[in-house]
């Protein structure tokens, strides 16, 4: 027995996402009317399962968007929802929450189409939110593929428990996940049916891949983050190491020598690993330019502002 969940990476947010969230809940709340409606039914096929599930020979219809809402179990719901926080949140907060929506909108599209056209005349229904997610997940890859993916691991071999945790890149880690679910499509394809919809996976992510392709390489991207107010840094190289804060306000007023520095603080306030400016220095401020500081919980501006230079002697001042 073998079980690998991811259990999160090193992208942070810093607003709310509040799609990502209302699609959980809503699942969540779908699962419970399921787990009612279902519990006294003798036949699968008159359950409330059946009747939100997609089955392809209901061409285009309601199910469309009811199955990506609707899952097999607890367990299934639970997966599904790990996996759409880690990747929906991240690209919300990116992209906004109108444009992640049209993304999971056009991963809930595709992904059921793939199954539609892999099991073209089956009455199968096909439920759950994977191939939405998948379609996050892909467009995950290109707009943070280098995320360090945290991962935890439980085997059971010959008597012998191992758990654990490691981690790995997003570009490492995704395509490997993509290249199995192809795999198994391809399988699926050929009629083997273990009950999960790897046709629908795959659907899903090439879409999100094409469509976080096209907004990064077309520029579009910069343009949408500009717009939503999410101009975040995400690229190791993107970030410089620069003086301590008491070293910068030194320099400010041309102290630069460490004994002089010295003087300021009994010890200095270690470096700080900044990102570019991106703001105009609000009124007050000295030459000292802002920076936004990547503190591993939140990216704030800080500003040097005017003051007295705190080397001078108070003494050697004249009242005005």
């Amino acid at each position: 027995m073998f079980l690998i969940l991811p259990i999160g990476h090193d992208k942070a947010i810093y607003r709310f996402p509040i799609v990502t969230v209302a699609l959980m809940v809503i699942c969540t709340l779908i699962q419970l009317i399921v787990m009612i409606s279902d519990q006294n039914v003798a036949e699968p096929e008159s359950s409330l399962v059946y009747t939100l599930g997609y089955q392809p020979t209901d061409g285009f219809s309601y199910t469309f968007v009811t199955s990506a809402f609707t899952h097999g179990g607890w367990f299934h719901l639970a997966g599904n929802m790990l996996f759409l926080w880690l990747a929906g949140a991240n690209l919300e907060y990116r992209w906004g929450s109108l444009g992640f929506s049209l993304l999971y909108a056009c991963g809930i599209f595709a992904s059921n189409l793939a199954y539609g056209v892999v099991h073209a005349g089956s009455s199968i229904p096909l439920v759950g939110a994977s191939g939405a997610i998948a379609a996050a997940m892909g467009a995950f890859l290109v707009v943070l593929g280098t995320a360090q993916i945290r991962f935890w691991y439980f085997y059971f071999l010959l008597f012998r428990v191992r758990a654990g945790t490691f981690s790995a890149r997003a570009y490492y880690a995704l395509p490997f996940w993509f290249a199995i679910q192809l795999a198994y499509a391809l399988l699926e394809a050929g009629g083997m049916n273990d009950g999960v919809a790897y046709s629908a996976h795959v659907g899903g992510f090439v879409v999100g891949l094409g469509i976080a392709a096209a907004l990064r390489f077309s520029s579009l991207e910069a343009r949408l983050r500009a717009h939503v107010g999410s101009d975040v840094f995400d690229e190791e190289g993107q970030f410089v190491t620069v003086q301590s804060l008491d070293e910068r306000r030194a320099a400010a007023f041309g102290v630069t020598s460490p004994e002089a520095i010295s003087k300021l603080r009994p010890s200095l306030a270690p470096p700080l690993t900044v990102a570019p400016e991106r703001h105009e220095p609000p009124d007050g401020a000295i030459s000292v330019p802002g920076l936004e500081l990547a503190d591993g919980e939140a990216v704030y501006t800080s500003w040097l502002w005017d003051q007295p230079n705190p080397l001078e002697d108070p003494s050697d001042s004249e009242d005005s």
